[in-house]
């Protein structure tokens, strides 16, 4: 992911609060965020918590998601790394969790996309 290019960067040492982030492509976060994010891929980085409602479809949680009574959606899939944590109302087409990541909370499949896979 490090050759991707971000619509959005939040740092390490940046704070976007009550936002309402509507982003086309690709956010990475570094930083603190709260609010509402919606975008096509969203990586949350070691260092990097979001609290609030997201809606996404690829979300890659190594660091902090929590969902603060909204919800977290994603139409594809989830990936929560050794480092991740997510909590809260999580709906989610697939969910991929690796050893040493912390999931609380509901959990919910998403009937709102199918994926399609071309052979």
């Amino acid at each position: 992911m490090a050759d991707d290019k971000f619509e959005l960067y939040v740092g390490k040492s940046s704070k976007l609060e009550n936002t309402m982030l509507d982003i086309e492509g690709q956010a990475k976060i570094d930083g603190f965020v709260s609010g509402e994010l919606k975008t096509k891929l969203l990586h949350i980085g070691e260092s990097g918590k979001v609290v609030g409602k997201v809606d996404a479809e690829l979300i890659v949680v190594d660091g902090i998601l929590e969902s603060a009574d909204k919800e977290i959606t994603s139409s594809v899939k989830i990936s929560v790394n050794a480092t991740g944590k997510i909590e809260g109302n999580i709906s989610y087409n697939s969910l991929e969790c690796v050893e040493g990541a912390i999931i609380q909370g509901n959990l919910s499949v998403s009937k709102s996309k199918s994926l399609k896979v071309k052979n």
